[in-house]
């Protein structure tokens, strides 16, 4: 039995590169009084270890204190440039790395932060200007771990309806929305990546997926107002 897996990879990294010393001194000093909170919550400290976790909590400790977190530059797209054209090139490259023509695509999942619009999300715009073929055109939305869940997503979609290609695109253009006096301007940029999903033969592709949340830490990344009540 044939497996879905990733056939073909693209990125769009906007030409702008902005470097550690674009922020004030002074500015990165205050940042560094900052730097030296814990990476992760208290609680998790009983929880039980796999030897990848072992591995992440000592590789975070080797930038504890530094206001940069081991980031030394970070791309910067253009003000004009609206995210759902940065996933465009990104899933265009994608499509010519899998050898693939736009029109065989029968599925395309976006996840984009900001996205053009507040509704729909970018997924149509991407369909249409990458020449995808008309079909199932959606976002999924899971914050950071969004990838991961598109990819589970797509892989569940095709092997239901059996189609033989999608893609999935992702962009962020945090640029535009972190204040640039706060801490974790520091460590997020601009880029764009999609990928081509198809079938792969028997010993290749998805073996199986696995994405958890720990909904106690709901708030320890927010994209919103600084208040209790519902942003809107």
């Amino acid at each position: 039995m044939s497996r879905y897996g990733i056939i073909g990879l693209g990125v769009h990294l906007p030409a702008s590169v902005r470097t550690n010393d674009w922020w004030p001194e002074a500015l990165v000093e205050d940042f560094s009084r900052k730097a030296n909170r814990p990476f992760y919550a208290p609680d998790m400290d009983a929880a039980p270890h796999t030897r990848a976790h072992v591995i992440q909590r000592e590789e975070m400790a080797k930038i504890q204190g530094d206001p940069f977190q081991g980031a030394s530059e970070r791309r910067i797209a253009d003000e004009c440039m609206p995210t759902s054209e940065m996933e465009t090139l990104a899933v265009t490259n994608a499509l010519r790395n899998a050898g693939i023509k736009p029109r065989q695509v029968d599925l395309v999942i976006s996840y984009a932060c900001p996205t053009d619009e507040y509704l729909p999300g970018n997924a149509p715009a991407v369909q249409y200007q990458s020449g995808c073929g008309p079909g199932m055109a959606f976002s999924v939305d899971s914050a950071c771990a969004s990838f991961g869940a598109a990819l589970m997503v797509a892989e569940s979609v095709m092997r239901l309806q059996a189609l033989e290609y999608a893609v999935v695109g992702i962009s962020c253009k945090f640029s535009v929305l972190v204040d640039q006096r706060d801490p974790i301007s520091l460590i997020v940029g601009d880029c764009a990546a999609g990928v081509v999903i198809g079938r792969t033969g028997p010993s290749l592709g998805f073996l199986g997926h696995l994405q958890a949340a720990q909904g106690s830490l709901k708030a320890a990344a927010v994209c919103g107002t600084r208040s209790l009540s519902p942003w809107y």
